[in-house]
């Protein structure tokens, strides 16, 4: 009777430590896991945005100028008399026209706002903090799981070729580079995500490079054009050099990488 009454005991506790049974985690964990938390949100919220502004200070600084208008004043050839005249006329030139103002509202809500929250939240939160509770290391999972972002960008090249009418062949160039891009992105981002332990820390530069856009051909055809061509270097340079000083996970109060293994 005691051996059957044993057994039956060991059973029972083999199927409570089974891990399927075991009692949910609080709220709380869940929530810190995938990267909603208070401690540290100010640091999340600056520093990897002023890391990703340097890293895209080749395309960020032109726009910044159309905005200001700088290049409209350059045009007409105005811009080196600083007189009340130009300051007059200054208004925001095309480069900041096209990728900003002629937006209509629901695609910036769309593009600027509802995509880095839900793409963030959905690879970043959700995707990048299971690998990592389910024992996969950081690098690894830093480096695989930017490829599933990429992939699911593939559904572009349907809109290149039937609604903007692009080539075939035209169209899988463009989307060999978005790829290539997003990627790039993906990484920084899980980096950012996995050294922050906050989604605020990816969600906000992914809507800055949605704002600025990738960067383009350099021209230096004027002072201004020459600021610009020297800003991708430096700004890049100026990146490499802050990444481990301003992702230092005690900046984000993150004491959650040591049980990741990082």
């Amino acid at each position: 009777m005691c051996a059957v009454h044993q057994k039956s005991k060991n059973k029972s506790v083999g199927l409570h430590a089974h891990p399927c049974l075991q009692p949910a985690p609080p709220l709380a964990a869940v929530a810190a896991a995938l990267g909603l938390r208070l401690p540290g949100l100010g640091a999340a919220c600056a520093l990897p945005l002023a890391l990703t502004a340097l890293l895209l200070a080749g395309p960020l600084l032109p726009l910044a100028l159309s905005w200001w208008g700088a290049d409209a004043v350059q045009q007409d050839g105005s811009g080196s008399g600083g007189g009340s005249a130009s300051t007059a006329c200054r208004r925001p030139g095309p480069l900041w026209r096209h990728r900003v103002s002629a937006l209509p509202a629901a695609v910036r809500v769309r593009n600027w706002l509802a995509a880095p929250l839900l793409e963030e939240f959905l690879f970043r939160g959700c995707l990048l903090s299971f690998l990592l509770s389910s024992g996969v290391r950081p690098a690894p999972a830093i480096a695989l799981s930017p490829l599933l972002f990429a992939a699911c960008h593939l559904h572009h090249w349907r809109e290149l070729v039937h609604f903007q009418g692009c080539a075939p062949r035209a169209a899988v160039s463009i989307l060999a580079f978005q790829l290539g891009y997003t990627t790039l992105f993906g990484w920084l981002a899980a980096f950012l995500f996995v050294r922050s332990r906050h989604l605020a820390a990816a969600v906000l530069p992914h809507a800055l490079c949605n704002v600025v856009g990738p960067p383009g051909p350099p021209r230096a055809r004027s002072a201004a054009g020459t600021l610009v061509v020297a800003a991708l270097p430096v700004g890049t340079a100026a990146f490499f050099a802050a990444l481990g000083p301003l992702t230092r996970p005690e900046l984000f109060d993150n004491d959650l990488l040591g049980a990741w293994g990082m």
